[in-house]
């Protein structure tokens, strides 16, 4: 009689394992790399602006989508259309992109850096949640390596 009860808890510790604290995991890891994308955009946007002339008319390759390039003729290099986020794009100088450019970053890192910290926060609870399972089933626990000693 007492095998049922713990099996029980065991397929809810389970449950709860795979489809909340993994699910959780993905999609704040998920999220973190879009972050990483739209960091990557602006550091790309920013390398075009602090390398191409600021004077006169331009050619240059322009990525269209999946690595899709064509020619472009930029008429006034002096202001860029920036994204600015949800789908609005403004009109800027050149300084004042790399301003924006770098108070977004700032920005952005520190969303990466919180869910960094929550996804360390949930890959600790499923460490909990396997010792837990572990305990339940009364399998021993995992030894640690001991460090080896130094020969130098």
């Amino acid at each position: 009689m007492a095998a049922a009860p713990s099996s029980k808890k065991v397929e809810e510790y389970e449950t709860f394992f795979n489809e909340r604290l993994a699910v959780d995991l993905e999609n704040t890891l998920a999220e973190r790399d879009k972050i990483y994308e739209e960091i990557s955009e602006y550091n790309q946007l920013k390398n075009f602006i602090e390398s191409t002339p600021e004077a006169g008319p331009m050619k240059t390759m322009v990525d269209i989508g999946c690595n899709f390039y064509m020619r472009a003729k930029i008429k006034d290099p002096t202001h860029i259309s920036v994204l600015v986020g949800l789908d609005i794009y403004l009109f800027m100088t050149r300084p004042e992109a790399l301003r924006f450019i770098t108070v977004r970053n700032k920005h952005l890192y520190d969303k990466v850096a919180i869910l960094s910290s929550k996804a360390s926060d949930i890959r600790a609870r499923m460490t909990l949640v396997l010792e837990g399972l572990r305990e339940i089933q009364g399998l021993p626990a995992e030894e640690k390596e001991k460090p080896q000693r130094e020969v130098w």
